[in-house]
């Protein structure tokens, strides 16, 4: 058997096929984000966490806000699917945002905690970061604005009103994860959110 000779010293590891490779370091990110935070993030991290040299981090991610993308958009597959621009068979667009919103809630607490990570600040607080995160946000927003649903603008203050939206998600989730709001609730204040906001850009 071959071995991957851009290994650790003191670890080898039977070779592995590039995309087997990108996923291993992707997963090793999300172990060092859940158990140190975001702040923590270093390719030195990374690359002692899945036991591979820094170089071979470096030749799959050029820098930290890629690494960063390349996670998100690796983990949440499920919820890059529910705001693609595919639409389904839905006749109402309403019928079409509960589903998209109803995966939203209902993410599992880790993949919660990664995204408020990431969109939470993180800009702010490490400034390296700062290309990813808003790559990240404009293909959210992009998204969003792409289903066809009520209008909201997609000048700088309808994309404002749009991420204003999914920061709600934020909030929503922590009083479902406190046990002070149930998913339906929490629901019917989300569409009411989403209805004022688009009020509000048809009367402007």
């Amino acid at each position: 058997m071959s071995i991957d000779h851009e290994t650790t010293p003191s670890t080898k590891r039977p070779y592995l096929r590039a995309d087997a490779r990108r996923e291993m370091i992707l997963e090793a990110a999300e172990r060092v984000i859940a158990r140190d935070g975001l702040a923590r993030l270093s390719m030195i991290g990374v690359a002692h966490e899945a036991r591979v040299s820094r170089q071979l981090i470096y030749r799959h991610f050029a820098s930290r806000s890629e690494l960063l993308v390349g996670l998100v958009e690796h983990h949440f597959s499920q919820l890059e699917g529910g705001l693609s621009d595919v639409r389904g068979d839905y006749r109402d667009p309403r019928d079409l945002l509960r589903e998209r919103f109803a995966r939203a809630l209902a993410l599992p607490l880790r993949d919660q905690l990664l995204v408020r990570s990431v969109f939470s600040g993180a800009d702010q607080l490490e400034p390296d970061l700062a290309p990813g995160v808003a790559q990240l946000r404009d293909q959210l927003i992009g998204r969003w604005t792409r289903l066809g649903l009520a209008p909201y603008g997609d000048d700088q203050i309808g994309r404002a009103r749009v991420w204003a939206i999914f920061h709600a998600v934020f909030g929503l989730w922590d009083l479902i994860g406190q046990g002070t709001l149930e998913g339906d609730a929490a629901f019917a204040i989300l569409m009411d959110l989403v209805d004022a906001v688009r009020d509000a850009h048809l009367a402007n």
